[in-house]
């Protein structure tokens, strides 16, 4: 090979490389932004779970059962209609807390 097929060959692959990191990008977004009402919800259903109790930066919890079910009770209550109706009642300020649209 010659200095020009490798420069050729160089540039396909950093342009294939490119190609792969913009698909991985894409695949990772959220299927929409969360609106404010939905973080509220899901600090709300956090700190209901338990799982926020177990999640200290200094401690080892995450390796105990307490901390697995305490994450498998947030992901049922994250995926349930409560989370919804949660965030809908945050939405409308029946929550105590005003939110802004």
């Amino acid at each position: 090979m010659n200095t020009k097929d490798v420069v050729i060959a160089a540039l396909l692959a950093v342009g294939a490389s490119q190609a792969v990191l913009a698909q991985t990008a894409y695949a990772v977004e959220p299927a929409h932004e969360l609106t404010r009402a939905e973080v509220i919800a899901d600090l709300k259903i956090y700190q209901e779970s338990g799982l926020a109790d177990l999640s200290r930066p200094d401690s080892e919890y995450w390796r105990s059962s307490a901390y697995r079910e305490a994450a498998a009770r947030y992901a049922l209550l994250r995926n349930s209609p409560r989370f919804a109706q949660l965030a809908q009642q945050i939405a409308a300020g029946r929550d105590g807390r005003q939110v802004d649209r």
